[in-house]
């Protein structure tokens, strides 16, 4: 049973240290999930779901448990069991902080942590916002390695909700388009806000014994998990 009151945020952005967003053990999927648990973890700890993890994240249920327990080994945070009324309920504790509480992030020429890809302009304009989705991830993600200043140029134009939905969409697409021979350039991509395009995965594919199975499959082929 989850504890409502522990899923409620007091945070105006997120800032990444560099040892974490730097950190080549983690995929982008646990260092995003390491912010939302910091960012849930107040005095009593984090106790949100893996279903409500996978629906914030979008993805499945198998991708958030491999995460945490990856997570977890690797030292970032722990779980405990408390017991209630009605049985008991995992409690994640963050053991290395992100810092997603983090009120002043660093200036863009700060060293120590990671580019600043964004200004937030509610209530405080000079309050300054790491994107969950930055220019490089989406570069190695979408692994097509051409034009990349006008890639880059019309990429940072883009809201973090359409980076999003970029980053849910790439993989699909490179799964229907595994030969980046024949995948659209970068740019083109986002000129033609392909994102939005429906994606055909194979008939092959999609006949896999069950939907776990697939996306199984799928999230291994495409290195997510």
């Amino acid at each position: 049973m989850e504890n409502n009151m522990n899923n409620k945020r007091d945070f105006k952005g997120v800032w990444i240290p560099s040892e974490i967003w730097l950190d080549k053990r983690l995929s982008a999927f646990d260092k995003v999930l390491l912010v939302e648990i910091d960012s849930l973890d107040n005095r009593d700890g984090c106790f949100k779901c893996n279903s409500s993890f996978a629906d914030f994240m979008q993805s499945g249920v198998a991708t958030v448990s491999r995460s945490i327990k990856k997570l977890k080994e690797l030292g970032f945070i722990d779980t405990v069991m408390k017991p209630h009324k009605n049985g008991t309920s995992r409690v994640i504790k963050v053991v290395r902080a992100p810092q997603s509480k983090c009120v002043d992030p660093p200036n863009q020429n700060d060293s120590q942590g990671n580019t600043i890809e964004g200004i937030q302009e509610e209530g405080n304009k000079n309050t300054l916002k790491a994107s969950a989705f930055p220019f490089e991830s989406f570069w190695d993600l979408y692994d097509k390695k051409n034009g990349r200043p006008n890639s880059e140029k019309k990429y940072n134009k883009l809201s973090e909700a359409t980076r999003q939905q970029i980053f849910n969409h790439v993989p699909r697409y490179k799964l229907e388009q595994p030969n980046k021979k024949y995948r659209k350039h970068p740019e083109t991509y986002l000129n033609a806000e392909a994102w939005t395009d429906e994606v055909m995965v194979d008939a092959l594919s999609a006949k896999q014994t069950s939907d776990a199975e697939f996306l199984a499959d799928y999230e291994k082929r495409m290195g997510i998990s």
